[in-house]
């Protein structure tokens, strides 16, 4: 038995949460796996993994022998990728996850721009609202937006995002424009999925506080509740990457100016580890180098997917 390989192939197992699903992300079967398990188990005579046929469970020595193996199997991709770096060009698999909308509008074409910089990096892009589990999802970078970023990571902010308020010409001439945050209450808002019963926040005298809204239009996707808002149908709060070529249109209308809410980052996490591949460095530089400065959506000639 390799004794390296069964820690990879146990390291995997570990972080997948089965059997099925280690093979697939190794490109190997579920019976060698299964195999290789019950060698290694028979080397270090202890059980390191509970299985049946319904689940399987990493016992307390089998956790604590997966973190030895995590750090020695760092270790070895660590020397090996300093060892290449010095002959080969930037390659292998980059896994990395965005936020739906936003990526439509403004990260699409720059992970196509990466691909043509670097060949022989083979992008798979996850394009999702939800914060995956990095390691668990087999996920080399992530691009969120959050208040904060999660502490367990590594985290890089690229730069803040900003949320504005707003509504149609048309919809602003038949109710009138809101000048304080409470006559929000007097108006049909357009609510996106998460934003916690209603409670829309502003900034008064430096400090976030928050009004109490309803309205007739509820939706998961910032894009519909834009679209809904240029139709006339209410108030809505939304990110200026979304809309500031509608505020600069006219096509929607920014109100209640100078209560916006206080910015978000917009950040690249990645796993806490002391060593990043080439790959996820190279990744990294080229995204910094696309936000520094203005963020593209406050630039004159930013186009949505250009």
């Amino acid at each position: 038995m390799n004794l390296f390989e069964a820690m990879r192939i146990f390291s995997a197992v570990v972080e997948a949460g089965s059997l099925s699903e280690a093979g697939r992300r190794l490109n190997i079967s579920t019976s060698t796996i299964s195999k290789t398990l019950t060698a290694l188990e028979e080397r270090v005579k202890v059980t390191l993994i509970s299985r049946t046929t319904r689940q399987l469970s990493v016992t307390e020595i089998g956790q604590s022998f997966y973190r030895r193996c995590s750090q020695i199997l760092e270790d070895v991709e660590s020397a090996e990728s300093a060892l290449s770096e010095w002959t080969a060009a930037p390659r292998g698999s980059l896994r990395v996850t965005a936020p739906t909308v936003l990526s439509l509008w403004h990260i699409s074409s720059r992970l196509a721009r990466f691909a043509e910089l670097y060949p022989h990096i083979r992008l798979d892009i996850v394009l999702s609202n939800e914060n995956f589990d990095l390691i668990h999802e087999g996920i080399d970078v992530g691009i969120r937006i959050a208040a904060e970023p999660d502490p367990a990571l590594t985290a890089i902010m690229l730069t803040e995002t900003r949320r504005a308020f707003c509504a149609s010409p048309d919809y602003l001439a038949r109710k009138g424009i809101p000048t304080t945050p409470q006559e929000l209450q007097s108006h049909n808002c357009l609510i996106a999925t998460g934003q916690t019963q209603n409670r829309w926040p502003y900034r008064e005298h430096g400090r976030t506080r928050h009004v109490l809204v309803q309205g007739n239009f509820v939706a998961n996707n910032p894009d519909v509740i834009r679209n809904a808002a240029i139709r006339g149908l209410g108030v809505a709060m939304l990110p200026t990457w979304l809309i500031n070529g509608d505020l600069r249109s006219g096509t929607l209308q920014p109100v209640l100016a100078g209560y916006e809410p206080s910015p978000n980052g917009l950040y690249i996490v990645t796993p806490t580890r002391r060593f990043l591949p080439m790959k996820t460095r190279c990744f990294i530089e080229f995204m910094q180098a696309e936000f520094d400065g203005l963020p593209p959506w406050e630039r004159p000639d930013e186009q949505p997917g250009s």
